[in-house]
């Protein structure tokens, strides 16, 4: 393998940790829709856990996607938005202890939440598609090509 696929394969590894965590995120939501939550408890159920995980661990892939100056019309479409910063805020939070339980870099990303969260399925799928497109056969990776898996979420 060249070293350049070595790099995507690197990335590719950083894809399929943050997309795994965001089908934890997924059959966790299914397996607690029917409980009562507060704000404050999401954060300590799984689903919190795991979404507040998979959008750091996504912002990780951002970062690489533009080390690499990687090109796909879709991903750096989306990579355009007003949320790439909101997300990067977000990471922080999640990774650097915070005093504030609700630090404003969570909230931020949480206020726009009808924006936020479309945009962050949707670059999670652009990513997929592109390492499905790109990496699958030339760098010897085997990926699925039923991408993105399908979790229990409705």
């Amino acid at each position: 393998m060249e070293i350049k696929d070595m790099h995507r394969a690197s990335l590719y590894r950083y894809f399929i940790w943050a997309d795994r965590l965001r089908e934890y995120f997924e059959k966790a939501i299914v397996a607690t829709k029917d409980m009562e939550s507060s704000v404050e408890s999401t954060w300590a159920d799984d689903y919190g856990l795991f979404m507040a995980h998979w959008y750091g661990a996504l912002y990780v892939v951002v970062e690489g996607w533009r080390v690499m100056g990687l090109k796909d019309t879709v991903v750096d479409t989306l990579l355009e938005s007003p949320n790439v910063a909101l997300l990067k805020q977000f990471r922080h939070a999640t990774f650097h202890f915070q005093k504030e339980y609700f630090d404003v870099r969570f909230a931020k990303f949480w206020h726009d939440s009808k924006e936020t969260v479309p945009w962050i399925r949707q670059l999670n799928g652009a990513f997929g598609q592109f390492f499905l497109k790109e990496m699958g056969s030339r760098a010897g990776l085997n990926i699925k090509a039923d991408w993105p898996r399908k979790s229990n979420a409705t």
